[in-house]
């Protein structure tokens, strides 16, 4: 949209509808607070109710898990099982179930979003009433599988990567490529289920091993954030109750994540955008859920229980996230 903008202004129609409309509709994202402002393209209801589902869950207790269900009950009817979506064009065969991350987006359900709620509604006290929304959900994040065994955020692995050469190409990310973090939420999910038709979760894994063979840390889909796509990539491979296998790219993982929590204090992880790990590596600290996924990361590779006293330093990192 600002690209739109600027295209309109240099050929003289800022001043017209063409240009007061889109101005408009950019100044409505901006938030604003006192004398700081950021702008927020998009809100993400499902995304964030779905995760604060599985943290219901796990918390237990009468109250967290009857809130849990009335999210489900909420999240249920937001299916999206027969819009016309952009990924039709290149499995039109396929049915629909996925969920989007807005309020209401037919045209791109995420594979991410999909596969959360999924996972929240197959370990809810009922599973039993979600199960065909949650057959569905698997279905369709099967059939968006890349050939080369990763998960894309919203569409099937697609070649042509001259296209990130465009100067407006979303910083070189034009074609949602595969990543390690929303692999990582499928095979989870897959694992966790255990349907007997599932095939693709070997391939999930032999994608989450091969994009990280040369690598310490792992991306996201935002290209942000290691932490969280080491989190994710760690937790996926132990899931379904599997032992978590201590190859030497684990083991990398994990000595990263314990220097990551030797050297930071309090603030945020620099952001570096699609950058080599060794960049990735020298942050200036961390907030409270970067802490807590790293947290979880180490009790999934169960480096915890290598302690002398794990129940002090789960509670000194609890401690530590200071909500």
């Amino acid at each position: 949209m600002v690209n739109a903008l600027e295209a309109l202004a240099v050929l003289g129609y800022a001043s017209t509808i063409c240009g007061v409309w889109p101005r408009s509709a950019r100044c409505g994202g901006l938030c604003r607070n006192g004398s700081e402002a950021y702008c927020q393209p998009c809100v993400s209801p499902v995304w964030d109710s779905a995760l604060a589902c599985l943290a219901m869950q796990e918390t237990g207790g009468a109250s967290a898990l009857a809130a849990s269900t009335r999210v489900l009950e909420w999240l249920e009817p937001l299916q999206l099982l027969e819009s016309d979506g952009d990924w039709r064009a290149r499995r039109p065969g396929l049915a629909g179930g996925g969920w989007a991350f807005q309020f209401s987006n037919g045209y791109y359900p995420d594979l991410d979003d999909t596969a959360v709620v999924a996972w929240a509604m197959h370990q809810a006290d009922d599973a039993e009433r979600y199960a065909h929304s949650v057959n569905r959900a698997l279905d369709w994040l099967t059939g968006m599988q890349s050939g080369n065994g990763g998960f894309a955020l919203v569409r099937r692995r697609q070649h042509g990567v001259l296209l990130n050469e465009i100067p407006f190409a979303d910083h070189g990310a034009l074609l949602d490529p595969p990543t390690s973090d929303v692999t990582a939420r499928v095979v989870t999910v897959l694992a966790r289920v255990g349907r007997h038709q599932d095939n693709g979760r070997s391939r999930g894994r032999s994608r989450i091993y091969a994009q990280s063979r040369k690598r310490t840390a792992r991306g996201s889909a935002g290209g942000t954030n290691y932490i969280y796509g080491t989190w994710s990539v760690l937790t996926a491979l132990c899931a379904g109750g599997r032992q978590l296998p201590m190859t030497p790219q684990v083991r990398r993982a994990v000595g990263w994540l314990t220097v990551c929590q030797m050297r930071m204090a309090a603030g945020r992880e620099q952001r570096q955008l699609q950058r080599p790990a060794p960049v990735a590596s020298r942050t200036n600290g961390e907030h409270a859920p970067q802490r807590a996924w790293r947290l979880l990361a180490l009790i999934a590779s169960r480096r915890g229980r290598s302690l002398t006293a794990p129940g002090a330093y789960l509670w000194t990192q609890a401690r530590a996230v200071r909500w």
